[in-house]
């Protein structure tokens, strides 16, 4: 018996990355070699900034990426966060605004 092995790439129309700040640069190559060409979609969620592993995704410059402005939507408010979060951060050193009605927590 003959058995044939053939690879068949992976090919996605979209793929979407949450907490991109766990990733590493790497890896985000990796998933984006599998995007269609005709698409070329990939949408990132998640905050840089938050960033707690070695090695992970600091700059979008590590993953060879870059957004246009209009390819690009940056939320204001810190939905998870509360003014004593916030603070404590602030009080490592950290320069975090503390918006006005936060919950207190």
């Amino acid at each position: 018996m003959i058995r044939k092995k053939r690879k068949i790439p992976l090919v996605y129309t979209l793929i979407v990355i949450d907490e991109v700040r766990n990733y590493l640069p790497e890896q985000i190559n990796i998933l984006r070699s599998c995007i269609s060409k005709d698409t070329n979609a990939m949408l990132y969620v998640g905050d840089l900034r938050q960033r707690v592993l070695l090695g992970t995704l600091a700059t979008w410059e590590e993953a060879n990426e870059s957004f246009t402005p209009e390819r690009k939507v940056e939320l204001e408010k810190i939905y998870q966060s509360t003014k004593r979060i916030l603070s404590y951060i602030n009080d490592l050193g950290f320069a975090t605004s503390i918006p006005d009605g936060i919950r207190d927590g």
